[in-house]
């Protein structure tokens, strides 16, 4: 679906479309664009984001950014001409120490305006690549469950299964119910 080369900063992809795009480590002064990208992407999808707890969500974002390790890692996606178009985050889950060292989180954002690229799918299918690397047993994704494309494009790769479904809460604000997708490593 796409062809894949090392580059000096990172990973050099070519989509089908022979778009390029460059997946590589997201640097602290990125934080910006990482949070306008997940905006953008959290309230296409229904979800209400309260600009008052803007330095919130930038301090969480940091945080995943000091998580990193050789397991745990944050990647941007950026065209040939240094655009910041996507990100992916491979992030501890659960509060049991254990059961951290056994599964990661997946968080997949790409900017609105230039989903239907390729990018999406360079961006799950480079976090899998790298987690089959890891000690990890399993990757699990909470995808909106209105997202279709992110469905598709899961099935496309393989691997993703779908096991259940979070409903949408009566509590305000609206919001729609989350998909729960595991990605077995092998």
């Amino acid at each position: 679906m796409f062809n894949e080369e090392k580059h000096p900063r990172g990973t050099l992809y070519t989509a089908k479309s022979g778009a390029r795009f460059l997946m590589r480590d997201a640097q602290p002064d990125e934080l910006d664009v990482i949070y306008e990208i997940w905006k953008g992407g959290m309230e296409q999808h229904g979800y209400e984001i309260d600009p008052g707890k803007r330095a919130k969500y930038l301090a969480y974002f940091r945080a995943l950014l000091q998580l990193r390790d050789d397991v745990f890692k944050f990647w941007i996606a950026e065209t040939e001409g240094g655009e910041i178009v996507g990100w992916q985050a491979l992030m501890p889950y659960g509060n049991n120490p254990f059961s951290r060292e056994l599964g990661g989180e997946s968080s997949t954002y790409v900017r609105t305006t230039a989903q239907a690229r390729g990018v999406a799918y360079i961006l799950l299918y480079h976090v899998i690549a790298h987690a089959k690397t890891t000690p990890l047993h399993h990757v699990i994704a909470f995808v909106a469950e209105d997202n279709l494309a992110i469905e598709q494009i899961g099935g496309k790769l393989g691997g993703w299964q779908r096991v259940g479904v979070l409903p949408s809460s009566p509590k305000p604000p609206k919001r729609p119910g989350m998909v729960l997708n595991i990605h077995m490593l092998a």
